[in-house]
């Protein structure tokens, strides 16, 4: 499939918090970008073929530049390392076109948003348009310290600061009473929206679901869910080729397909992003990924490769 792709520039470079910096991204040429949903996010292209996904921080009515906030983590596989080493003012990429995972509900007569740490990103640029469009919202952002808060400063000033909760320093075990209380004050026709860490989002998950039906819950994450430590191998049968695979327990069909030559696009590699979504034809899939909905995984007819397995001892695509 044919990627649209723009050649970018940074041009700004300010630090949001501890360890959690903000790039400021133009075009070369000059052109304004397209108008990006709320919550949307890019494809990053690095220098040394990395591609990487961020969620836009910017007003969504803004089309002179791009905004995104980059956490620096540990357990970097590239993207943040790279961003927070050797990114600077001036750094050439390539950037695909946006796309969102987590959208605004035109059914939504309130919207609540929970930001965990730097799931603060798309949740900032949705807060926008619903203050600029004076829609009803909350969002609420749970963060270690006000230190490591990204957009500190504006979040908790001027038109924002009616609209704005912070909650810093809470362990797990201690977001179940802050959440009732939160939740208490929902209102009709609200929608929820989240974003953050997989434990964060899967606390929030288990709570909210006992108020919320599923379609009035968007989240997105940065990472996959968490897979079962179990995993059997299994064979991948190519439909269009007859071509049969044996997928080991330590290897993802993805990996297996590249291994064997079957350049599949692909992208996060954490069954989040949706770029290698492929048609199952036939067999069961154990879904490992957070990307499809419930009702895709109710039908039987997808399959994120890079993260999910099988639940029967064979799987055939549409490949």
């Amino acid at each position: 499939m044919q990627v649209s792709m723009r050649d970018i520039v940074i041009t700004a470079i300010d630090d949001e918090a501890d360890g959690i910096r903000s790039f400021r991204l133009e075009s070369t040429d000059g052109e304004p970008f397209a108008a990006s949903p709320a919550g949307a996010h890019i494809d990053i292209h690095l220098p040394d073929g990395l591609v990487r996904q961020y969620s836009l921080c910017n007003d969504p009515a803004e089309t002179n530049f791009y905004r995104i906030a980059i956490k620096r983590e540990p357990q970097s596989r590239g993207g943040s390392q790279w961003f927070h080493e050797a990114a600077h003012i001036g750094a050439k990429l390539k950037m695909g076109a946006s796309r969102s995972l987590l959208s605004v509900s035109s059914k939504a007569e309130r919207h609540i948003l929970l930001a965990g740490g730097i799931g603060i990103t798309p949740l900032y640029s949705m807060a926008m348009h619903f203050l600029s469009a004076s829609k009803p919202f909350g969002l609420h952002y749970f963060a270690r310290s006000k230190e490591q808060a990204a957009f500190f400063e504006v979040l908790s000033s001027g038109a924002f600061a009616d609209h704005v909760h912070f909650h810093f320093g809470l362990e797990t075990a201690a977001l179940a009473p802050v959440l009732d209380g939160i939740f208490v004050q929902r209102g009709s026709g609200s929608h929820l929206y989240m974003c953050g860490p997989g434990a964060f989002m899967d606390h929030v998950r288990t709570q909210a679901s006992r108020l919320w039906a599923e379609t009035e819950i968007h989240e997105e994450r940065f990472s996959g869910a968490a897979a079962p430590e179990s995993a059997d191998s299994f064979r991948v049968v190519l439909a269009r080729s007859g071509t049969t695979i044996d997928v080991p327990t330590n290897r993802s069909i993805l990996d297996v397909l590249m291994a064997n030559g079957h350049d599949i696009e692909h992208s996060c590699e954490q069954g989040f992003c949706g770029s290698c979504m492929t048609a199952l034809l036939e067999g069961e899939a154990d879904h490992r990924d957070t990307f499809l909905t419930p009702e895709e995984i109710a039908s039987g007819q997808w399959i994120m490769p890079c993260v999910s397995r099988a639940k029967t001892a064979q799987l055939t695509l549409d490949l």
